[in-house]
């Protein structure tokens, strides 16, 4: 959560359209002033998890991004087998 938080904090500061353009997403625990209410949250949710397919352009530019990029796919990943270790343990 908190590289999610660093990559949207990133493109508010450094690409302030293309911020917009997705529709203006905070964070989870960091939230710009001009985010709004429940598009922004749903810009939110929609990043969070398309992060984990596809590289935006933005990122993609960027070498400090693409390494966040990386431990926020690392994390995801880790996140991932932990409930499914977890899940197999309780089932088994």
């Amino acid at each position: 959560m908190w590289v999610f938080d660093l990559l949207v904090r990133w493109q508010h500061e450094h690409l302030r359209e293309q911020w917009e353009r997705d529709g203006k997403p905070h964070g989870i625990f960091w939230c710009a002033e001009e985010s709004n209410g429940r598009s922004s949250e749903v810009a939110k949710e929609r990043l969070y998890f398309s992060l984990i397919f596809k590289t935006p352009r933005w990122i993609a530019q960027s070498p400090e991004c693409r390494r966040l990029l990386s431990y926020y796919r690392i994390a995801c990943l880790t996140g991932i087998m932990g409930i499914l270790g977890g899940l197999y343990m309780v089932t088994r």
